[in-house]
């Protein structure tokens, strides 16, 4: 006789099915976060190892539910077909995993739900499968077909879940995974227990015995099982938990290598540009340096051609005048000789003013003082064309110009300088000119300022190098004459050199490399800008495409040589 089966349930092993549904789905979504973490051969090895634990956890719940299953015959299940019922449960949580470690997509989506849906159903019916009873199982269709679209459900709100908490950035993050954990536990056991509701169990005599294992202990193996998965899930979990803070504690240090390696650059960015404000100060008090000097020699060019024309026009009165006073004292020689000659009997009064005034030195002595005088107008006249010369104020140009004329004029506005002192003897200057030296196309008046600053600093150390040998009473060298020696030649035809040498103290060799620095200076305060040789380097290489060297041996002289084209190509 057939008879159908009342069935019942455990409800204890119902409530633990349920709390092990709930830790599998937390456990589910904390390895998901893992996964998608991981890159590499790391997300393929998380991958297996998070589907193997998803599939124990789930088939975990789903076997304790089975035991909780109550008839009132004793219930066997195939001991294969059990194992044989994880692997569905695995590629269903592998499927789950991999969808959820890629980027969000509704397609991939609503695939991935389906499929997980259906390995998750085919493990439920494979475990029911696996029953041995002396009954016949039958299904309700409709209540299994809905069973898998429960099954189907849950997946996608699972999937949908685990996507929007990996969005979650919030402090509450921890919290949304325990209720989106409590809420797929809670679901999962509906889709078993619905897919146990479309059974039906009728009797039969007949069953095989050979390979089942037995239920009739069900609490103790549901126990077992219970504890297995625990183990399984904690172990995941905790294995999560340390890897996250191996993660955590990387970023950290990479963090922290990144920010010392911005400090760095930002370190190294800030010198830069310290380096860069330092050089574009240089170069603005160097200019402004170079104008106050252009300025200054502009000033000092409209005084000294101011100077030299108020001097000069008197100046030429008297020069011009001086050929006629000679003439008309000649005159008047010639006609007093003459009345000496015609009345040698002269008034007693006319021969005492004549022994007064020394008649016959005055006839001597007044020729050669008109003739000193315009010796004398001839020097002042000279000067002034040097000043006017060196001055240049009128030829900002570039033009073609004797360069023997700059460097005389130069001496000439130093002759000053050049003469014997009480404290130390007279300065030579010899000149060892090429006299066929061709014109150069130059600014004749930045080129004075070149000679005119060398011959300085020349003079000063020749002075540096007598009060020297003064102080220290060295026998034969204080008597040396200082002497500066100017050499000019061609190069090639196609260059013009001007040496300019001098026997003083030299130039110590480590501050030689120094000499054309701006605002470098060895002179005390207030004797020196340390501008000179640094604006006669520019106007050399810069404005002249030339070269300037210098070669120097303390106490025994420094020379300078000036290379530039005699053709300009500017």
């Amino acid at each position: 006789m057939i008879y159908t089966l009342t069935t019942g349930y455990n409800l204890q092993l119902v409530a633990i099915s349920i709390l092990v549904a709930i830790l599998a789905s937390y456990t589910a979504i904390d390895l998901s976060e893992r996964v998608n973490a991981a890159q590499g051969q790391a997300q393929i090895g998380w991958l297996i190892c998070s589907a193997a634990t998803m599939g124990i956890g789930i088939w975990s719940m789903h076997f304790i539910g089975m035991l909780a299953l109550r008839l009132p015959i004793a219930i066997h299940y195939n001991f294969w077909t059990v194992v044989a019922s994880i692997l569905p449960a695995m590629m269903a949580s592998g499927l789950a995993l991999f969808v959820m470690s890629r980027p969000f997509a509704w397609l991939p989506l609503l695939g991935g739900s389906f499929l997980m849906g259906s390995g998750i159903a085919s493990m439920h019916y494979l475990g029911m499968a696996a029953m041995h009873i002396p009954a016949s199982i039958t299904y309700d269709l409709q209540v299994a077909t809905f069973s898998v679209a429960i099954a189907i459900a849950i997946s996608f709100i699972a999937l949908l879940i685990v996507f929007r908490l990996r969005e979650d950035s919030s402090l509450n993050h921890f919290r949304h995974k325990i209720l989106s954990a409590i809420v797929m536990g809670a679901a999962i056991p509906t889709m078993h227990y619905t897919g146990l509701a479309a059974a039906s169990f009728t009797s039969r005599t007949d069953m095989e015995r050979s390979m089942l294992v037995n239920s009739e202990n069900s609490a103790l193996l549901a126990a077992t099982v219970s504890i297995g998965t625990l183990i399984v899930l904690g172990g995941a979990l905790l294995t999560s938990f340390f890897d996250r803070r191996l993660l955590a504690s990387q970023e950290s240090e990479r963090q922290t290598q990144a920010q010392a390696q911005q400090l760095r650059e930002s370190e190294a960015q800030l010198r830069q540009q310290t380096q860069e404000l330092q050089a574009t100060m240089q170069v603005l008090n160097q200019t402004q340096a170079q104008l106050v000097q252009s300025e200054k020699m502009s000033v000092l060019g409209q005084l000294v051609a101011g100077i030299a024309h108020e001097i000069n026009n008197p100046v030429n009165f008297i020069h011009g005048n001086l050929p006629h006073v000679q003439n008309y004292a000649r005159d008047l020689l010639r006609l007093l000789t003459l009345y000496q000659q015609q009345y040698p009997e002269s008034s007693t009064e006319i021969q005492s003013l004549a022994a007064e005034i020394d008649l016959d030195f005055l006839q001597k002595d007044l020729i050669k003082t008109i003739d000193s005088m315009k010796v004398g107008t001839d020097r002042i006249r000279q000067i002034v064309l040097s000043l006017r010369n060196f001055s240049r104020i009128d030829e900002s140009d570039c033009k073609a110009a004797d360069i023997h004329e700059g460097l005389d004029n130069t001496i000439m506005i130093l002759q000053h300088r050049l003469k014997a002192k009480k404290d130390r003897p007279e300065i030579a200057i010899i000149r060892e000119y090429d006299y066929n030296l061709p014109q150069v196309e130059c600014y004749p008046g930045q080129l004075n300022q070149v000679f005119m600053n060398i011959l300085t600093n020349a003079i000063d150390a020749l002075e540096e190098l007598h009060n020297k040998q003064s102080n220290h009473q060295t026998k034969g060298e204080s008597d040396r004459q200082g002497q500066i020696t100017i050499r000019t030649s061609t190069i090639d035809s196609r260059w013009v050199q001007i040496d300019i040498a001098d026997n003083g103290s030299g130039i110590p060799e480590a501050i030689q490399p120094k000499i054309f620095d701006p605002f470098f200076t060895t002179k005390p305060a207030g004797k020196g800008t340390g501008m000179g040789m640094s604006i006669s380097y520019q106007i050399v290489k810069a404005k002249h495409h030339g070269e300037i060297t210098c070669m120097s041996t303390p106490d025994l002289g420094t020379e300078f040589a000036i290379k530039i084209p005699i053709c300009s190509d500017r």
